[in-house]
């Protein structure tokens, strides 16, 4: 942000050479426009250069130019208006998934998040849950095959990504389904190809099977075994030594 003016709701921005005049959307069926800087719908007030078709997110607008975050607390990032490297493009940290929009970076360290994430609140309370969830950066787990199951929507989701989770009962939820108005909801609920599968296989888990239980269906199947190993030695070794000396 350069210089905001409370007074006639105007801003003065560096990302565009004309003022730009905060309006609500007229509601309507006409498609909602575009924020240029997180290149997501707005849905209710825009900062706008009618002229130019150049809009803003009062959100994305406010931005600081430069923040320290918790998830990178070794150096400030920095508010970057096109993508830094030689793809026109960055990964975001928090959700994993490519931004050609603007960016909160550190160029050192390479470290990129969208503006959504960046601004995502660092604790929230679901309806679904008593205790406060807390966002999680990092997981013991994290990797691109690890899931856990929300405790709001009761699916799969990945630990690779940025998550909210409870200190006390440790279990976990989407960012969509703790922040439901975040920007990048579906960002977060969608997963890669290769997990896609165990995603949308992933259930709430069923209660523990009671020990006696699964001491009978480990026998069951070791009877199954031996039977078969019997059969084996007995049935199909004699029929396939017959068969050789024919």
């Amino acid at each position: 942000m350069e210089k905001l003016n409370k007074e006639d709701d105007t801003l003065i921005h560096i990302s565009h050479r004309h003022l730009l005049h905060l309006t609500d959307i007229p509601s309507g069926d006409t498609a909602p426009p575009y924020c240029h800087a997180c290149r997501f719908p707005c849905t209710s007030s825009i900062y706008q250069c009618a002229p130019c078709r150049y809009v803003l997110h009062p959100s994305c607008a406010r931005f600081a130019r430069t923040i320290r975050h918790p998830s990178h607390p070794e150096h400030d990032l920095s508010l970057r208006l096109t993508p830094a490297g030689d793809y026109g493009c960055h990964l975001c940290r928090a959700c994993r998934h490519i931004g050609y929009s603007w960016s909160f970076r550190c160029d050192p360290c390479a470290f990129d998040l969208h503006l959504p994430c960046a601004a995502l609140p660092e604790a929230a309370t679901a309806p679904a849950h008593r205790h406060r969830l807390t966002l999680t950066y990092e997981d013991p787990r994290r990797g691109m095959g690890s899931f856990d199951f929300c405790a709001v929507c009761r699916k799969g989701y990945s630990t690779a990504r940025w998550f909210y989770a409870c200190r006390e009962c440790g279990v976990g939820g989407h960012v969509g389904c703790v922040v439901p108005d975040t920007p990048l909801r579906d960002e977060y609920a969608a997963l890669d190809k290769e997990q896609a599968a165990v995603a949308n296989a992933a259930t709430w888990p069923e209660a523990p099977v009671p020990e006696s239980q699964q001491l009978e269906e480990l026998l069951n199947e070791q009877r199954i075994e031996i039977a078969r190993m019997e059969l084996g030695a007995g049935g199909l070794l004699p029929l396939f030594a017959k068969a050789c000396e024919d």
